[in-house]
């Protein structure tokens, strides 16, 4: 039994929608069908909108004098077609390059671990303060394209670039580090639909569109706890803070730094703590990347992060669109 890879024209040249689709409809042949989708099931059953994509199969049997004779319809899923294994390419881009500037007294080596007096807040507040100044870049790269189940870690690489210009020169050849404090990616998904309103306005069809927005929270990481000594002179270990996932994590129970290098390579957090696209949560419960007439759905990675440069805390966060595709075969 072949599947048709593309709607039948004929079914489109009078519907009802015109320009308001999503997709020009003289252009059939040039559009795959879409996944077997229900609007229900994707947002966890959070929304009172109704929206679907179905098929069915159905057989005629007939007698010889061509009367019908009996009929039977039986509803099947329709997935998106597929690599036949796992892809390689996640389409990696750069995502931002934005500078920091960081003026702390720890950035010097004699009083990094030193506490910062109260006069030397003071004079920070005020801008006045006379310690020393960082200015780096941190530049960020994110997947493009991700596949579900796939056995590979979603790239998201870090990198710091020191920025000499702007950086005081007592400072310019000390080694300095960023400490990722603490991360979290998550996916949305956006579905949005195009529908007729329940009235009309004059002569003319209302159309109405709407959007529906879900998020599956990928990894969650945090810095492992300081050691601390207890009474009885037994120091603690360190323990690591992490979401379910992120329990068979390569980094498990040592923190992630990030030197401030232009030579140095990017830290691959994806690598680190192993994120994929695989967990239960996000593999039965969405479909990949589509678009058809009347439905779309698509997806973008957001993550925020809490980073420490010389006791100086810095909150990080962005936003990506991906696409997904289906699960190899």
């Amino acid at each position: 039994m072949n599947i048709p890879k593309h709607p039948d024209p004929s079914f489109l040249g009078l519907h009802p929608f015109g320009k308001a689709s999503y997709l020009p409809l003289p252009c059939a042949n040039q559009h795959a069908l879409p996944p077997s989708f229900d609007l229900a099931n994707s947002t966890a059953g959070s929304c009172r909108s109704f929206a679907v994509v179905e098929y069915y199969l159905e057989a005629t049997m007939t007698t010889p004098d061509s009367s019908k004779f009996a009929m039977a319809r039986l509803p099947v899923q329709l997935r998106c077609e597929s690599s036949p294994f796992p892809i390689t390419d996640f389409d990696v881009n750069l995502h931002s390059r934005h500078p920091y500037t960081v003026t702390s007294p720890r950035l010097t080596p004699t009083v990094e671990t030193a506490r910062i007096s109260t006069r030397q807040q003071i004079a920070k507040l005020l801008g006045v303060s006379g310690a020393p100044r960082l200015t780096f870049c941190l530049e960020t790269s994110i997947a493009s394209v991700l596949q579900k189940g796939s056995p590979y870690p979603i790239p998201f690489e870090i990198r710091a670039m020191p920025q000499w210009a702007d950086t005081n020169e007592c400072i310019a050849g000390v080694p300095q580090t960023v400490n990722v404090n603490s991360f979290a990616l998550a996916i949305r998904s956006t579905t949005s639909i195009i529908a007729f309103a329940t009235g009309t306005v004059g002569a003319a069809t209302v159309v109405r569109e709407e959007h529906f927005k879900t998020k599956t929270i990928l990894a969650e990481y945090s810095t492992p706890k300081k050691s601390k000594q207890r009474n009885d002179g037994i120091q603690c270990e360190a323990q690591f803070e992490a979401t379910p996932f992120d329990k068979h994590s390569s980094s498990y129970g040592r923190p992630l730094t990030l030197p401030i290098d232009d030579k140095s390579s990017p830290l691959n957090l994806g690598h680190e703590l192993n994120l994929k696209l695989q967990h239960d949560q996000f593999q039965f419960h969405e479909v990949p990347t589509f678009i058809t007439y009347n439905i779309k759905r698509t997806y973008e990675l957001k993550w925020k992060m809490v980073l420490e440069v010389g006791g100086e805390i810095l909150k990080v966060k962005g936003k990506h669109p991906v696409l997904i595709m289906e699960k190899s075969d």
